[in-house]
């Protein structure tokens, strides 16, 4: 097969660079572990309901704030464990943290938003102002 110092150079560099990463052993290859919890958005005339699956949390973990036009959920946690035997100490540590933001829409009521957690999952009710509920006008049938 005949490949111009172009195509050649490319697959030269290309291999390079993942040679690392394809190796049989993998115990230096870089883990990325990004996970956003699961959200369920549903609307109904009264307002938004928001679900965030975040299990093994509790309240306490958790952060909801508004501002301006924005809805974040936030976490984050951080251990360090230190065990000594036998002449050995082991030291483990680990971060975790998440963060979702969502734009709300205009006819939002900020100050009546409520959140509670139950069983794993955040529930949000975004209530919609009064002014942009619609409203049932009934109309006789003459």
């Amino acid at each position: 097969m005949y490949l111009n110092v172009k195509q050649q150079t490319l697959r030269d560099m290309t291999f390079a660079v993942n040679y690392p990463f394809n190796r049989s052993r993998r115990s230096f290859a870089p883990v990325v572990r990004n996970s956003f919890p699961a959200v369920n958005i549903a609307e109904n005339e009264d307002g938004f309901h928001l679900n965030l699956a975040v299990p093994g949390l509790t309240k306490e973990d958790l952060k909801v704030e508004v501002k301006e036009d924005r809805l974040t959920i936030s976490f984050e946690s951080n251990h360090d464990n230190e065990t000594s035997e036998n002449g050995f100490t082991r030291k483990e540590f680990g971060y975790r943290s998440f963060n979702r933001s969502f734009i709300l829409p205009d006819n939002v009521d900020t100050s009546a938003i409520k959140a509670e957690y139950e069983q794993g999952v955040l529930k949000v009710n975004l209530p919609k102002k009064e002014e942009t509920k619609p409203e049932v006008i009934s109309i006789e049938v003459a």
